[in-house]
């Protein structure tokens, strides 16, 4: 350990790793005393920052559009007295978490100044999940130990704020109990679950799949052939059997990007139709799991 023999040690600032697609804040060093009296600087808990979305981004304006009006900095939620909240919803695969993830990139970091005053990212697999990244909020903004002081912090905090709240698909989850009471802050939601629509009644949109020209951008983006006429016709072929879901796309692109063949693909498709969708099921995360997806594009080109 770096400081185990520092006495009176402070780090200002912190610094950021990535750990398995997420990045963790290791927050200011602290003091602690041992028994002896000695001063021991101490990390400070793990915070989970915002993921970036992949750089294989394509389309979703009207869609974009529709949560930056919902989230409009003028006048603020501070200002206004109401907590806004948005649900995107649909089918695994189709790009929720993507978006919601492109959205944040664009408030705090292609604009000045940022959008959010905070972002908090919420694995919402589960209440255990959940309860686990709120109390991540308390430890690393040193307001408390629990989900519940998070909670009354971000209640306490006049600021606005955003807690994003992702994959929440257990229809038996309660969501609405980790919502911070206060009439202030954003709370973004995805979910393959219909019924979270309830949180956000008037602001929602159904996220089913890319628009075709959108799917045909993306596969040529990926494959990166030279696009032609007969290139297009063959990609707006291939999108249109995969139903225009991204992940989908995104696979079949890995694939022909490792063979080189477009032309060849759809016959590739229909003969093993039942790997792959056995695969999509597994990577129907929304984030787009790359080295799992090139592994099942080398396995299908070698066989």
């Amino acid at each position: 350990m770096a400081f185990q023999n520092a006495i009176g040690t402070t780090v200002q600032g912190g610094s950021f790793y990535d750990v398995g697609g997420h990045q963790f804040n290791i927050g200011p060093v602290i003091q602690v005393s041992n028994p002896d009296g000695v001063l021991i600087p101490k990390r400070a808990p793990l915070m989970k920052s915002c993921p970036s979305p992949t750089n294989l981004f394509t389309g979703r304006n009207d869609i974009l559009l529709q949560l930056h009006q919902c989230f409009t900095p003028s006048p603020t939620s501070v200002e206004s007295a109401e907590q806004r909240r948005f649900v995107l919803y649909g089918l695994g695969g189709g790009g929720k978490t993507q978006i919601a993830l492109k959205f944040v990139k664009e408030c705090q970091t292609e604009t000045q100044p940022r959008r959010f005053s905070d972002v908090f990212f919420i694995d919402s697999s589960t209440a255990q999940t959940i309860d686990a990244d709120l109390k991540s909020i308390a430890r690393g903004k040193e307001i408390g130990e629990t989900a519940n002081d998070a909670l009354i912090w971000l209640a306490g905090k006049r600021d606005d704020w955003l807690l994003l709240f992702d994959n929440a698909d257990d229809i038996s989850l309660n969501l609405s109990q980790f919502f911070p009471s206060c009439s202030h802050g954003n709370i973004l939601i995805t979910s393959r679950n219909y019924e979270t629509l309830l949180h956000a009644p008037a602001f929602n949109c159904n996220i089913a799949s890319l628009t075709p020209e959108d799917a045909t951008n993306l596969l040529l983006g990926i494959v990166k052939q030279v696009t032609t006429d007969e290139s297009r016709v063959l990609a707006e072929c291939i999108v249109k059997e995969l139903g225009h879901l991204a992940l989908a796309v995104v696979q079949a692109g890995a694939y022909i990007l490792m063979s080189g063949n477009l032309g060849g693909y759809l016959d590739i498709y229909k003969k093993r139709r039942t790997k792959l969708l056995q695969e999509y099921r597994r990577q129907r995360a929304d984030n787009y799991k790359m080295d799992r997806i090139y592994n099942l594009a080398d396995q299908l080109r070698e066989a």
